[in-house]
């Protein structure tokens, strides 16, 4: 860990040689914002430097953004080290909620870290399609399936708004397992947590309900599509869970379809996120596995991003 006093020439005056940092003054945050935003200048515009400094000031000293952008609040000498200690994390692309080990989803605060993805937006007009789909089915206590879970993101929003719906989440890591069961707890909801991978066959030992919903943010990035994402992507987040091959793109989605064909009442909905690219891929999948009313849903960018579909038993 780098030691705060390696921060800004003008803050670092403000520390004394104690461990305990008993004797360093408070510091008012227009001061501090501008100090910590030119640091991240080096590699980030004005803007978005502002912003990183901000949410990490927040996050570290509970301040309210209008009291820091007011400067009516001063940053307590505790805060301090932790702020500085995080600069040289993000200078090495560490994504902020990696350096927090947290970050939001519907609402919701989730614990992530280096064994799980930072769930997006995307994945949240995921989760609406899903809860705007079950509350047509007017399902009073559906059964819920999360294939590839992850930080446990999309069962547990959907179990915080369907208290009475019985949820379920799979994935074949068991560090990510740990993480979505920290986050079930924190978000006081239950949802019940299995290790299985997805590509291999359903063995008897895993014992699941039928269920009214499966849904699955799957990997569905192509290793050629690697050359064009950004840094902090490609050297914290798992790949397990970002990569498909180049050659089978649709290998998660048969896996999901063939499970799906078994695992679904009739007609019950599945619901999958999916690369831009291989809407028509996944549609034809799906429709291949014997699904009807198959859709390709755009996000908020116009971009193919989601499919649904019904299984014809």
């Amino acid at each position: 860990m780098i030691d705060c006093l390696t921060g800004s020439s003008k803050l670092k005056t403000r520390y004394r040689k104690n461990k305990a940092y008993s004797y360093i003054r408070n510091v008012f945050p227009k001061q501090l914002l501008s100090e910590l935003t030119g640091q991240l200048s080096s590699m980030y515009d004005s803007e978005e430097a502002n912003a990183i400094a901000i949410e990490l000031v927040m996050f570290y000293s509970g301040c309210t953004k209008t009291e820091l952008l007011l400067d009516t609040r001063e940053v307590l000498p505790a805060a301090l080290p932790s702020i500085y200690n995080a600069i040289p994390l993000i200078l090495q692309h560490k994504p902020l909620q990696y350096v927090l080990g947290e970050t939001w989803f519907y609402g919701l605060p989730f614990s992530v870290n280096e064994h799980v993805l930072i769930p997006r937006p995307e994945t949240e007009e995921l989760v609406e399609l899903v809860l705007n789909n079950i509350a047509k089915q007017k399902l009073p206590s559906p059964q819920i399936l999360d294939i590839g879970t992850g930080s446990g993101c999309i069962p547990i929003a959907i179990k915080k708004q369907l208290p009475t719906a019985s949820v379920f989440g799979l994935d074949i890591s068991v560090d990510a397992l740990t993480v979505a069961k920290q986050n079930a707890l924190r978000n006081g909801v239950d949802v019940s947590f299995m290790e299985y991978d997805i590509l291999q066959p359903l063995t008897s030992n895993l014992q699941l309900p039928l269920f009214n919903i499966i849904v699955s943010n799957p990997p569905y990035i192509t290793y050629a599509e690697k050359a064009a994402m950004e840094n902090h992507v490609l050297a914290f987040e798992p790949h397990m869970a970002l990569f498909v091959t180049d050659g089978n793109p649709m290998q998660f989605y048969e896996a999901i379809a063939n499970f799906a064909s078994t695992q679904l009442t009739s007609n019950g909905l599945l619901f999958v996120e999916i690369n831009r690219q291989f809407g028509a891929e996944v549609k034809q999948t799906f429709e291949q596995y014997g699904f009807k009313n198959v859709v390709v849903h755009t996000d908020m960018h116009g971009n193919h991003r989601m499919v649904s579909a019904e299984y014809a038993a």
